[in-house]
């Protein structure tokens, strides 16, 4: 086996495990920080704000009720400020970015709480 094949492996294995922490909310500390990397370079879609100021090892997170209408009422609020800190990193006005990344990293501390 040469190391193309080795390297071939480890990163078919990389993304098979990337998608199943994903997908089955594993938790495993070392791939949400590769998620969260991966996530914070592209910021499209839905699935960008998943991990927005990193996720904790806590156990299965909860569909409750309040849980989900906290979802719905901040999902607004997560896309209006994505297309501001957008904005922002075209314009390269620093202080709006770090304004908007602190926007976004307490509505994922807001829930966090709630939906644990």
């Amino acid at each position: 086996m040469s190391i193309k094949d080795i390297l071939f492996f480890a990163l078919i294995s990389l993304t098979v495990g990337l998608l199943a922490n994903h997908y089955l909310n594993l938790d495993i500390g070392f791939l949400n920080d590769i998620e969260n990397s991966l996530v914070s370079s592209g910021q499209s879609g839905k699935s960008s704000t998943r991990g927005v100021g990193g996720t904790g090892a806590g156990g299965a997170k909860s569909n409750s009720a309040e849980c989900e209408s906290l979802k719905k009422f901040q999902s607004e609020r997560k896309t209006i400020a994505l297309m501001e800190l957008d904005a922002a990193k075209k314009q390269r006005d620093i202080t709006k970015i770090r304004e908007t990344e602190a926007k976004l990293e307490e509505l994922a501390l807001k829930e966090r709480a709630v939906c644990r």
